[in-house]
């Protein structure tokens, strides 16, 4: 039997597990808690699930000898997804595929200005004070409901822990929408949380009770990327395998699981203290969240099957027990547009009130799963692009996510000289969104990016090598590796840029407005705190012709579930959000491929030396 087992040590942190003999390395490292970056759906494409082996494995694949090259296989590079474990060894995570080392540099700098949001903090769950002294007159129960002095009933399940809570100086915990006491607890530490499930990140934000003041933030990696990069990669995955869809509801639930301690922990609180959850995400990420099937979102005629804001019992989630916290608090789910204009849009909308502007505004939500959102107080058109996980930094050559580590920006003269600004400051680890829109910028405007997309070298620089310009020598990164901008980048980025593109002329035309005629460009994504707005004009991103004021706003889904989570007039005015806006399908037109191609030129090539 013993032959049957490996013994596997994984390094940084020497953990140690015991798994079949035969299993995928990438299998053993989740079942680990290891959560590292994986795009393809397990298929090695994307060459991101990056390890070190110390031991005698299978042979490469040639998927792995493309991805990885040569020189890396000989140090002992593998891809997890690719590799099975034959015998005992040690695993080494290196740095660049340790994702949950890095903080996103945006998170919870904009959410602690909540305050400032313009509706009244109400939130549905209060903390009262109360003094519960025993009584030989009056049962437990009339007690609690004198004390708190309103028309409340106390929730059925506390009956049973009423005369081990009630007594002495206390709080009483109301759910005010429901009216009921839920609970009883002896410090005011009731806390509030607003999740952001986005396609590759899941953002967190605890709030206290009292005030909405924020406590905590934090982001991690979504686990569920590990079953394909994009929400189609892992609906396919879903339809593919017989338990596909358990296994990404499990998968989400852990993260939100995870990311619950976190913040908790850093609030000095604990699960139990939690009474209300918000969750906004795209429509496939909320079904999978609450536990419904979403395959109907992956076949014609796409149909989801909620879209409307509800307030449930965590109960009501499938294998709510996951989540570790009380099956009674309240999940407020944001609404939806339709199959692919999730909660996460109507919570950037609500974020900067796009429903009550007297002008038209335009909201860039620069996602794996990105969205555009066009409107004004008459109406909103919003359509969706498929850009993949480029934008966020995942999908390039040297990608990480706007985290320590990271170059955020990137300044090239047309000489070739390069600067670079690593977020957190120190040797950079590699290249982020913002840092690889700025790195391309800079290469289109100075010509040696084409207009078809094409690197052009220069044989006056040593920048340009057969792996594609670099931005950060060996010698510079903490990886001991360069850090490159190579022709695949410029395929991924290019592609995306021109869904972003399409979309924004597309509802342009839906709103029956000239591009003159937009006040207001707000830039939504998980990327570091410098991206030039004519970094984006000149690659083709935005329209040269819009002359809006633009600004940066961070994460906007997390601002506007935070504020439904902290006010009834924003849930209701999330749900108008959703009922007013109007889904424009891309795909439907017959023009698009054609607009597609078009948009896929760099047109300002050789811009700068104009």
């Amino acid at each position: 039997m013993k032959d049957k087992h490996l013994k596997i040590t994984i390094q940084p942190g020497n953990k140690r597990i015991t798994v079949p003999k035969g299993s995928n390395l990438l299998s053993v490292l989740t079942f680990a808690g290891v959560t590292i970056p994986t795009l393809c759906n397990h298929n090695g494409s994307c060459g991101k699930c990056r390890v070190i082996l110390r031991t005698v494995a299978d042979e490469p694949s040639d998927v792995e000898r493309f991805s990885l090259g040569e020189a890396l296989i000989s140090e002992g590079y593998r891809l997890a997804c690719k590799t099975i474990i034959f015998n005992d060894c040690e695993v080494v995570i290196p740095q660049e595929s340790v994702e949950n080392m890095f903080e996103p540099s945006y998170t919870g700098e904009e959410i602690s200005q909540i305050s400032e949001m313009p509706y009244a903090v109400e939130p549905h769950i209060l903390q009262k004070e109360v003094n519960l002294t025993s009584s030989k007159i009056f049962p437990i129960d009339k007690r609690v409901l004198a004390a708190v002095g309103e028309n409340y009933s106390i929730r059925p399940s506390l009956i049973y822990h009423l005369k081990e809570k009630a007594s002495g100086h206390s709080w009483a915990v109301l759910n005010k929408s429901r009216r009921e006491v839920t609970d009883i607890i002896k410090k005011p530490t009731a806390v509030l949380a607003a999740l952001d499930i986005g396609t590759t990140t899941i953002a967190g934000y605890l709030f206290d009770v009292a005030g909405g003041k924020l406590l905590s933030a934090s982001t991690i990696f979504n686990p569920t990327t590990v079953f394909g990069g994009d929400v189609i990669s892992r609906l396919t995955f879903a339809a593919t395998n017989p338990d596909g869809t358990a296994r990404l509801h499990r998968s989400l639930l852990e993260g939100v699981r995870n990311i619950l301690q976190i913040l908790c922990k850093r609030a000095e609180r604990q699960s139990k203290d939690i009474y209300q959850i918000a969750v906004c995400g795209n429509t496939i990420m909320q079904h999978i969240f609450i536990g419904i099937d979403a395959s109907c979102m992956g076949i014609a005629p796409y149909e989801p099957t909620i879209t409307n804001l509800y307030n449930i019992r965590l109960r009501h989630i499938k294998d709510y027990k996951a989540l570790g916290l009380n099956q009674d608090i309240d999940v407020l789910i944001m609404p939806a547009v339709s199959a692919f204009i999730g909660g996460d849009a109507v919570a950037c909308a609500l974020a900067v009130s796009l429903h009550k502007k007297d002008r038209p505004s335009l909201i860039i939500d620069l996602g794996t799963n990105g969205e555009m959102l066009l409107g004004h107080k008459k109406g909103i058109w919003a359509a969706s692009a498929s850009a993949g996980p480029a934008f966020e930094g995942y999908s390039l050559s040297s990608g990480m996510r706007a985290g320590i580590g990271a170059i955020e920006y990137v300044a090239i003269n047309n000489h070739l000289s390069v600067k670079y600004r690593v977020i957190g400051g120190g040797a950079p680890v590699g290249l982020c969104g913002s840092g690889a829109i700025s790195t391309m910028a800079h290469l289109v405007g100075y010509g040696f990016i084409t207009e078809k997309g094409h690197l052009k070298a220069s044989q006056q620089s040593q920048r340009f090598t057969d792996g594609g310009f670099v931005i950060a020598s060996a010698e510079e990164t903490s990886t001991g590796r360069p850090i490159t901008f190579t022709r695949k980048d410029v395929e991924a980025l290019q592609s995306a840029k021109a869904a972003f593109a399409c979309g924004i002329s597309y509802l342009i035309k839906a709103a029956d407005i000239s591009p003159e005629d937009i006040e207001n460009v707000y830039l939504a994504g998980a990327f570091g705190n410098r991206i030039e707005v004519d970094d984006l004009k000149v690659i083709g991103l935005i329209p040269s012709d819009i002359k809006a004021a633009t600004s940066y706003i961070g994460n906007a889904a997390g601002i506007g579930v935070s504020m439904a989570l902290l006010s009834d007039t924003a849930q209701s005015d999330a749900q108008a959000i959703a009922d007013m806006t109007k889904h424009i399908n891309l795909g439907a037109s017959l023009q698009f491929e054609d607009e597609f191609v078009n948009a896929l030129f760099f047109k300002n090539s050789g811009c700068y030396g104009r």
